[in-house]
């Protein structure tokens, strides 16, 4: 009997030492990681690129690398235990769960928290990380302001994690902290994130401080690394996790960019993009020969903050509007507001410190908007800017002449092979991504206007908030912030 209990005992630990009940295998160090990526990236791009999977042949193609190179990357990384890139036969497949990514973008309006996967797929998608996650994605869903009646609605598209504006530093600081203390909680999480980005608006210089933000007043003369705590920073450091940061509609076009390779890949080949990003504020980002530009300080694009005409068309007679325009055009000069307002020539001027601004014009002309407030009030009605066509058939003339006016100032100027609409307003103003192409042709020189493809982006509210994500891995690889992005 003994013999027997003896027998079983060795065939258990047999068992054991073969692995059959095997222990979680320890986590690859993110160093190993970043190493990799480093060397790699442009075959990670190539192939993520592709839908997460390539033959050598598509490989070669892509990347543009001669096959002996090739051949040589292949046998001496893809087949390192850290690598994402495994080879099945001929074919070349990414691992999607390999990191995790996360991007928050503090806006005017709102403040967003994305969360991906090595694909840039958003995480709640990826059904065996949320296994893991599911504790997470709980305490974030707590104050997300898109669901605090019902926390079991699962119409709910937690792609992303949504929260109230913050008016100044301190709240600011405290939806960060919140934020971050939940991601760096949980240990399968914090082990696998290998980065996270922020993306702000406004003027921010490559030293990391925020010269102005027009439309979070608070954010003047920041140094953004202030905005996460001492505490908070030693927490980051000894998880190996680094933050990086982007400007909010640089942030947009990265995202949109790399949006078009799953979308359509006739645009994604395209190699000088423009972003218009038209959200609280305007704001233009650019790729040029498919490199990010960012100019000397990193403050290109502040189109919203460039001198423009008030692009009113009450020039236009009234025998040449429709009923509907010309009671709409009557109600906007005729009411009591704009009246007083016109009197008392009350116009409050931008942060920037002009009057006559795109913003400010666009606002006002558009928007009967006279202050910040008002017009961050108004467009957080998405129901009043899903019918801003039919309710303001007269305004909406005039939102048209200024895109006219927008799109010819970037073909005429720039000369980019496609435009790329962001942001709130042109997401749920859904008429007018149908009439681009007609303002287009009617806005700019002939040639160039032909040759330049015009296009809403990809409609995702969490556009900045994921930019910032991608962004963060690029800077963790270079190891540097506002670092250079190639596609």
């Amino acid at each position: 009997m003994l013999s027997f209990f003896f027998v079983c005992a060795i065939l258990i630990f047999i068992i054991l030492v073969k692995g059959v009940f095997r222990l979680p295998k320890a986590s690859v160090s993110k160093e190993n990681k970043k190493d990799f990526l480093k060397k790699c990236l442009i075959y990670i791009n190539a192939i993520r690129q592709n839908g997460g999977r390539i033959d050598k042949a598509g490989l070669k193609n892509a990347t543009g690398v001669a096959w002996p190179t090739l051949d040589n990357a292949i046998k001496k990384h893809f087949s390192l235990s850290y690598s994402p890139i495994k080879q099945n036969d001929n074919e070349f497949i990414l691992d999607r769960n390999y990191s995790i990514l996360a991007g928050i973008s503090i806006g005017a309006t709102q403040i967003k928290l994305f969360l991906c996967d090595f694909y840039y797929e958003p995480l709640w998608t990826n059904q065996s990380l949320r296994k893991n996650l599911s504790q997470v994605l709980d305490d974030l869903k707590l104050e997300d302001i898109r669901n605090n009646t019902d926390s079991q609605n699962n119409d709910v598209d937690w792609s992303y994690f949504c929260y109230k504006r913050e008016n100044s530093i301190e709240g600011i600081v405290y939806r960060l902290e919140k934020i971050f203390n939940v991601l760096l909680k949980n240990n399968f999480l914090s082990s696998n994130l290998l980065s996270i980005g922020i993306s702000f608006p406004g003027i921010i210089n490559s030293d990391l401080r925020i010269d102005f933000s027009p439309n979070i007043k608070c954010l003047r003369n920041i140094n953004i690394k202030d905005l996460l705590s001492n505490e908070l920073w030693t927490k980051l450091k000894e998880k190996n996790i680094p933050v990086h940061f982007e400007h909010d509609t640089q942030a947009a076009l990265i995202y949109e960019k790399e949006h078009l390779f799953k979308s359509n890949k006739n645009w994604a080949s395209k190699k000088n993009v423009c972003c218009v990003y038209m959200a609280a504020g305007i704001g233009t980002s650019l790729i040029i020969d498919n490199t990010l530009y960012r100019g000397t300080s990193n403050s290109f694009g502040e189109l919203g903050h460039t001198p423009a005409p008030d692009l009113l068309t009450s020039s236009i007679p009234d025998e040449n509007l429709t009923i509907k325009e010309r009671d709409d055009k009557n109600n906007y000069f005729y009411n009591e507001k704009t009246i007083i307002v016109s009197q008392k020539k009350n116009i409050t001027p931008c942060e920037c410190g002009k009057l006559a601004c795109l913003e400010n014009a666009f606002r006002r002309n558009v928007f009967d908007a006279y202050d910040t407030d008002s017009y961050l009030d108004t467009i957080n009605n998405t129901k009043e800017l899903n019918n801003f066509h039919i309710n303001h058939p007269y305004r909406y003339r005039v939102l048209k002449e200024y895109l006219g006016y927008i799109i010819g100032l970037t073909i005429n100027l720039l000369n980019p092979d496609m435009i790329i609409f962001s942001g709130r307003i042109m997401r749920d103003i859904s008429k007018i991504g149908n009439e681009l192409n007609t303002i287009k042709a009617n806005s700019a020189i002939g040639i160039p206007a032909a040759k330049c493809q015009i296009s809403l982006g990809s409609k995702d509210i969490f556009s900045a908030a994921a930019g910032a994500a991608i962004s963060s891995l690029h800077c963790c690889i270079q190891e540097k912030d506002f670092c250079e992005i190639k596609w």
